[in-house]
Parts: structure tokens; C-alpha cells; sequence
């Protein structure tokens, strides 16, 4: 029974609330203006954020509770807030405006509205006199960028940093220290430095830009060779191939490592490989080597080493504003040269006899090349040229000619003479067989 009855005085509290809002234009969640009699609220304080407002009454003859109301403006209806004596403002009330209602706990029927008071106005915290943030460095890809905040007024608890690309932020980069990344080659750079103290608002200040950032400098290829190779045996035979180098001398002391690669093709224009070298710089100019296995079977002839490209590695060290630190720094090594060499097989003599009738000389035999592929040999084929050279002081001068036939024979006849020195030379070497001779006394 004593639940309804309160719950009953709670409905007709409600209908009189709602009463008294159709009278003063406010909904029954509202809070209404004013109430003529002896009650009365009032609130003191300052309608700024953060300040705390306090309710009072006078006229009631016990104890008050206090319900607090936000309007839009000062006439239109309002939306309650909370209950209490007290109520601390906060920034969704800036620019509106704040009342209450006061009720008296021994009879709820009793109440009084205080006047609709405000605008409550924003925080009003002093501020700092910014710096101007400096930034120092070589606008070039690897190099660091330092910084300065500047002189700021009052001293700020903290500071806090991010770099900027065309006013752009970058992602991660926070420190009061930067190093350039490929990605921000053509760009221009900034610091933005925010400073923090209790009491005050945060204010923010950004250095100048930096120059656009350029390129780190390149090491290039001052030469590359590769060594012919002849195979005699096997299927693979290696080339030895070099590539001197030389790197700008603003870089010298920092280099630390070296790598370049080719491409490999051969005479068809094929790709077979790609050769690597990797060594460690310690001058501007040095030279690396290595080999390249060549296996191409059959494919003799020219081989090719181009798109040439690579990179330089290493470190420096710099002293920012607390201690030293060391960062990586890198380039890219680039050349259009082309190195060339040639992989031929052996060509060898068989069955050579030599005879002779009176002057004449006659030398009859079989020549015979290497094949990798199979690791077998074979004749030279129909066509190819034989001549006969005599030594004529330092020189060898061609006294006959003959070629050879399907399988590689070749007889040869020219007039010697008493006790001169010939050779029978393979004169169709090209560019797959090796030059081969056999020599021929009197």
C-alpha cells in the first residue's frame, strides 16, 4: 500500500510538472521558468566550461533536491541533465543556457524554477607563443633531416612531432629526427611540432619546407669485360667476368658493400643466366669479379652480358639533439655496357700422315670438334678451309689451300722446300670452333 501511494503522489508530482510546462512552453521533460509564492531557486556561479555551478532555495521549510536543465536558448524548452546541488559545465552546453528546479522532499507538490541564465562561453586557457621549428639536412634520399622546436613561451611540458610530404602526413614518422625514403624522391618535406602544457591549450607550429628531395648519387660502371673460354671437355666451362666500378666521393667513407648483376644471352639472343658480383668498397673506384658457368650444350658462339644494375650499401653516423645515432644509406648502380665473350670448342687432328715425292708434300688427316652436349666428337663438316702456312722469318705466310669434306677429311699438297717449317692450319675456326694448328718440318 505505501509503494502506490508514493508511486500515486509521483503521477500527480508529474501532471503538475507537465502543468506548469504547458504554461511556461516547456514539455513535461522540460523544466519550467518561474512559480509565483513564497519559493524560490536560484544558481551561482560562472557559465563557463569547467566551472562549477551551485543550486540554492529559499522558503522551504525542509530539505531541497535540485534538477538541472539545458536550453537550446533562453526561452525554448529545456532537457534535463542531471540531479544535485552542484553540476559541472562541459562543452556540449557552450552557448546554451541553464536552469533548475527545486523540490521540496517533504512535499513534492512544493517546488520553485529559478530564471533560465547563460550563454555558458568555452574555456578560457591561456596559450603558448609558438616557436618556429627549424629543419636541418641534405634533401637527398638516405640522408637524415634533425630538427629544432624553437623557442616557445612559456617552456611546454612536451612536445610532439610529425613530418610531413607536400603537407601531407607520414605514416610513422614521429621523432624529432627523420631519414628520407624513396618514396618522398621529388617531394618536399616539414615538421610539425605540437606542444603540450597542463593549463594551457595545445598549439601547433611547422618549419619550411625542405628543397625537393633528389636522388641518392649513383656509383657507376666505369668497364666490363668477360673472358672467351674454349671447352675441351664436359659439358660447362667458366667465363671469368669484371666490372670496375667508381662511387662519388661524398659517399666514399660511408660505402660498406657492393652488389651488381647482368644478364646473360647468348647468340640467339636468349637468356641463359645471370651473373652476380658482390664485394666490399673501401675506395672510389675498385673492381669485382667472378665467374659464370656457361652449359648451353650445343649453343656455341657469342655470349652477352648486359642490364647491368645494382646497389651501394652502407652507414653514417649523426649526432641529433641527445645522443649519436647511425642509419643506413644506399644508391643504385646502373650501365648500359655490355660485356662480350665467346665459348668455342676444341678442334682436334686425326689420323694425320704426311708424305712426300721429290718437292711435293702431301698431308692428308681429319679434323674433329668437340660437342658439349653430347661429350663426344665429330667431323668439322664439308667446306670448311685448311691452309698450309710456311715460316718465313717471324712471320707464316699461305703457300696452299684446301677444304674439307662431308666428314672433315682434307688432303693437302704444295712444293716444300728443304727443310722449311709448314703447319696445316684450321683456317674455318668462326665463331664457335677453336683456331687449331699442326706443324710440318721439311
Amino acid at each position: 500500500m505505501k509503494t502506490e501511494k508514493r508511486s500515486g503522489r509521483w503521477r500527480a508530482l508529474a501532471a503538475v510538472v507537465a502543468s506548469v510546462g504547458l504554461v511556461f512552453g516547456l514539455s513535461a521533460s522540460s523544466a519550467p521558468v518561474a512559480q509565483a509564492g513564497v519559493y524560490s531557486a536560484t544558481i551561482s556561479g560562472t557559465y563557463t566550461v569547467g566551472e562549477t555551478l551551485t543550486a540554492t532555495s529559499s522558503g522551504f521549510a525542509g530539505p531541497v533536491v535540485y534538477t538541472w536543465y539545458v536550453h537550446p536558448d533562453g526561452t525554448s524548452p529545456g532537457t534535463r541533465l542531471a540531479d544535485g546541488d552542484t553540476y559541472v559545465l562541459t562543452s556540449s552546453e557552450t552557448g546554451k543556457y541553464i536552469s533548475i528546479i527545486a523540490f521540496y522532499t517533504l512535499d513534492m507538490w512544493v517546488t520553485a524554477s529559478s530564471s533560465i541564465n547563460g550563454p555558458v562561453e568555452a574555456a578560457s586557457s591561456p596559450v603558448f607563443t609558438p616557436g618556429t621549428p627549424q629543419v636541418y639536412g641534405t634533401a637527398q634520399v638516405g640522408k637524415p633531416l634533425e630538427s629544432w622546436v624553437g623557442s616557445w613561451s612559456p617552456d611546454p611540458d612536451s612536445y610532439a612531432y610529425q613530418w610531413l610530404r607536400d603537407d601531407a602526413q607520414i605514416s610513422g614518422a614521429n621523432s624529432y629526427s627523420y631519414v628520407i625514403q624513396a618514396a618522398d624522391l621529388g617531394h618536399r618535406l616539414s615538421l610539425k611540432v605540437t606542444a603540450s602544457k597542463t593549463g594551457y591549450e595545445d598549439a601547433s607550429a611547422t618549419s619550411e619546407k625542405t628543397a625537393v628531395v633528389q636522388a641518392a648519387p649513383q656509383a657507376t660502371l666505369t668497364s666490363v669485360s668477360a673472358t672467351s673460354a674454349v671447352i675441351r671437355t664436359g659439358k660447362c666451362v667458366p667465363i671469368s667476368v669484371k666490372a670496375a666500378y667508381q662511387v662519388p666521393s661524398s659517399v666514399a667513407d660511408q660505402l660498406s658493400k657492393l652488389s651488381v648483376s647482368a644478364t646473360v644471352k647468348n647468340s640467339k639472343h636468349a637468356k641463359i643466366g645471370t651473373v652476380t658480383m658482390t664485394g666490399t668498397a673501401t675506395a672510389l673506384t675498385g673492381t669485382l669479379a667472378t665467374t659464370f658457368q656457361w652449359c648451353g650444350g650445343d649453343k656455341l658462339g657469342k655470349v652477352t652480358f648486359s642490364s647491368w644494375k645494382g646497389s651501394w650499401t652502407g652507414s653514417q653516423t649523426y649526432a641529433p639533439v641527445s645522443k649519436d645515432e647511425t642509419y643506413p644509406v644506399s644508391g643504385t648502380i646502373t650501365s648500359t655496357k655490355t660485356a662480350t665473350a665467346w665459348v668455342r670448342t676444341i678442334v682436334r687432328f686425326r689420323h694425320t700422315q704426311v708424305s712426300s715425292v721429290g718437292k711435293k708434300r702431301t698431308v692428308s688427316t681429319r679434323f674433329v670438334a668437340y660437342r658439349p652436349k653430347k661429350q663426344d666428337w665429330t667431323g668439322v663438316g664439308k667446306g670448311a678451309v685448311v691452309t698450309v702456312e710456311k715460316k718465313v722469318g717471324d712471320h707464316w705466310v699461305k703457300v696452299a689451300t684446301d677444304k674439307t669434306d662431308l666428314a672433315g677429311r682434307v688432303t693437302a699438297t704444295w712444293k716444300a722446300s728443304h727443310k722449311a717449317t709448314y703447319r696445316l692450319v684450321w683456317a674455318g675456326s668462326g665463331s664457335k670452333r677453336a683456331w687449331t694448328s699442326h706443324t710440318i718440318v721439311g
